[in-house]
């Protein structure tokens, strides 16, 4: 069935994202005002929306600067993406809502004497190659911080919307946020288990475990399918040291650890200090607390100690918490 614009698209995506808890959003033009309608959609629970927001966009009125606002009242983390084209809702990146329809009051209204032209249709269930898609899409966008926000402002009065091609002015410091995320972590258990699911050796058992599998394929650039086991583990290896979150982390490990003049290694980080290292550092927003993130803290300690070569281990000394030091 196709939803049409002026008869039976706005009800129709209402009901889509009723009693949704982990939507996430892709559209090219947002208007707040209709955006906040959207999210009035009953038991919804929006977590990420990714816009185009370029210069010509904000600077015609294509798209609202307050969606940022809107975002950060609602817990929502918003990106920004200058390719997106597709207009998509899904939740929990298991069905879609799809079509032609940007968020505005033209392309998703009751008045059909009034309104754009726009048809949707939905689908119940994607495939993994639909899922590795949306987050590639996702892991290359930009997360909008205050910083990013307030640069933007300041530059959309001295925008000609005649001049095509032209691009925002961002500072490194301002991209770099996207390095930052909770979501730079790996959300597989044990990168041997990622191996088991790569190779078919085992099946996924939860739609969880499915999204965490095309997170970690897409954030550590694993091709596919094909790879052999000691080159998927060499790559994997290879990407996950190399993200800038792992690396500040791991420098912070480096300093906290000393060897004493009988060799032996000491120092290092307690368990609760890793957590809070994670919880000033992200720029996650709001910044999860230091005991939301014990759940990601046990996952990389598992995946450092496996692909480390040995280079670092966590250890128990006595019974107080764990702690992980350069060897």
């Amino acid at each position: 069935m196709l939803y049409r614009n002026g008869d039976n698209l706005k009800n129709g995506l209402i009901e889509f994202l009723s009693d949704k808890k982990k939507v996430t959003i892709f559209s090219p033009y947002i208007k707040s005002s209709t955006l906040k309608k959207l999210l009035r959609s009953p038991g919804l629970t929006c977590e990420q929306i990714v816009v185009r927001w370029e210069p010509k966009d904000l600077a015609m009125g294509s798209s609202d600067l307050d969606v940022y606002n809107i975002c950060k009242k609602e817990n929502i983390t918003l990106y920004m993406n200058n390719r997106i084209h597709l207009k998509l809702f899904t939740n929990n990146f298991e069905d879609a809502f799809l079509g032609s329809a940007n968020i505005s009051e033209r392309a998703i209204s009751d008045d059909l004497n009034s309104c754009n032209y726009e048809v949707c249709s939905s689908l119940t269930s994607i495939t993994r190659n639909d899922r590795l898609y949306l987050n590639k899409i996702i892991n290359e966008s930009t997360l909008v911080t205050d910083e990013i926000y307030s640069l933007i402002s300041e530059q959309i009065p001295k925008i000609d919307p005649s001049i095509n091609n032209t691009a925002f002015k961002l500072s490194n410091s301002a991209l770099q946020t996207s390095d930052f995320l909770i979501t730079k972590l790996p959300m597989i258990d044990t990168p041997e288990l990622f191996w088991d699911l790569y190779s078919s050796r085992k099946e996924v058992n939860s739609a969880q475990e499915e999204n965490c599998f095309c997170h970690d394929t897409l954030l550590y650039k694993i091709n596919k399918t094909g790879l052999q086991k000691d080159v998927f583990f060499e790559t994997l290896a290879t990407n996950f040291f190399g993200l800038p979150f792992i690396s500040s982390f791991l420098q912070e490990v480096d300093s906290s650890s000393r060897i004493t003049r009988h060799g032996e290694t000491r120092g290092g980080l307690s368990f609760g200090a890793v957590r809070r290292w994670f919880s000033g550092n992200t720029t996650t927003a709001p910044a999860p607390r230091a005991f939301e993130l014990t759940s990601n803290v046990r996952i990389l300690y598992a995946w450092i100690e496996s692909l480390s070569d040995k280079k670092y281990s966590v250890t128990i000394p006595g019974e107080h918490s764990q702690v992980i030091k350069r060897n």
